[in-house]
Parts: structure tokens; C-alpha cells; sequence
């Protein structure tokens, strides 16, 4: 769904909510000619799937309608704002749409609002630890995929073993190069294009 934010009688945010309760795997990507408001904001940490400016570029709305067919929604889940901030920005320009959260919990939040997510996880995270937080989002969202991430090899070794056990699609040791990353987010694609995703 393309949905102006500004509109009469409902605006867009609160008939995203409406649309969201009926249909909840519903994909909406928002358009604007205004700055994004904070509740716009809301809207996507809730699940919209990004939110464009208006004159837009229709070649590159129709690559972002592409990719959330092809379920390519990043969700990068780490306490430290760098790390969501330069995954963030060198992600965004290869064209993918990003949601960042400091917390277990608001990515579980997300993961059950949303469908065919690729998550990456920090290990050491405040409250519920990667591991956890994983395991809570794949009860959330089956579908979802998961790479872990950490700088810390040794001391979490043995929360990713079972992290990867239990299914997440692999590790990523940080500091790492994020042609890396980008690479996994690669495979996962070609994989869910190929039906084995999960």
C-alpha cells in the first residue's frame, strides 16, 4: 500500500493502524511532501515499511515495492548507536529499508508486526541477550532470519553455538567489514527467492 500521510478526514498514520488490525502482513510504504513527523516515526518502529519524500524518484519507488516483495526488511538490533548508525547508512544506500532497535524486547515487538524480516542481532544486548531475543522472535515471526553479531568471540561463544544450532543463519564477529554483511543479506535473498528461506 502507497499511503499519503497527510489526507482528509483520517490521516495515513492512523488508517495505517486501522489497515494493520484487518491485515496485518499489509506492507505500506508511506509518501510525504512534509519532514517526517514523530508519529510517521511511530508508524514505521510499529512495522510501515519506509516512508518517501515527495517529487519522488518512481524507478526508485518501484525497486523499494521489489524488495518488499522479495521480504528484503532489515532490522539491526545493538545498544550501541554507531553500530545501528553505520549499518543503517551504508544499507539504506544499497537501496534496503532499515529499522534499528537498542533492545530485545522492541525488536520482538517488531518481529510480530512484521513478516519476512532478516534481523541482526548484537549478543550483549541490555535486559534479554541475543540469544534470547533471537529465540522470542523466531516464536514471533517463524519466517524470520537471523545473524548474530558480537565483538566478543570467546566470552559468547557459547551463546552463539546455540544460537546457530537453533537455526540463526550465522555470525558475525565484529569489527567487520560490512561488504560482509552485505553479502548475507545477498544469499538470504537468493535463498528466499529459491523457497528455503526460514
Amino acid at each position: 500500500i502507497l499511503m499519503d500521510v497527510k489526507m482528509p478526514v483520517m490521516g495515513g498514520v492512523e488508517a495505517y493502524k486501522n489497515i494493520k488490525q484487518i491485515h496485518p502482513a499489509a506492507v505500506v510504504i508511506f509518501m510525504t511532501a512534509f519532514s517526517v513527523e514523530d508519529l510517521v516515526k511511530d508508524a514505521i518502529r510499529d512495522g510501515a515499511y519506509a516512508v518517501i519524500q515527495k517529487p519522488f524518484d518512481i524507478d526508485g519507488v518501484v525497486n523499494m515495492i521489489q524488495k518488499s516483495k522479495n521480504g528484503d526488511l532489515l532490522t539491526v538490533v545493538d545498544d550501541d548507536p554507531n553500530i545501528c548508525k553505520t549499518m543503517k547508512n551504508v544499507l539504506e544506500r544499497k537501496g534496503y529499508s532499515i529499522a534499528t532497535c537498542p533492545t530485545g524486547e522492541e525488536a520482538i515487538t517488531l518481529a510480530r508486526n512484521r513478516t519476512r524480516d532478516v534481523f541482526f542481532i548484537d549478543m550483549k544486548l541490555p535486559v534479554l541477550n541475543g540469544l534470547e531475543t533471537y529465540l522470542e522472535i523466531r516464536k514471533a515471526n517463524p519466517q524470520a532470519v537471523v545473524v548474530m553479531m558480537t565483538a566478543y568471540r570467546q566470552e559468547m561463544d557459547e551463546l552463539v553455538r546455540q544460537a546457530i544450532e537453533k537455526g540463526a543463519y550465522s555470525c558475525l564477529y565484529k569489527p567487520f567489514d560490512m561488504d560482509e554483511a552485505i553479502k548475507i543479506i545477498e544469499e538470504i535473498s537468493k535463498r528466499k527467492k529459491g523457497g528455503s528461506a526460514g
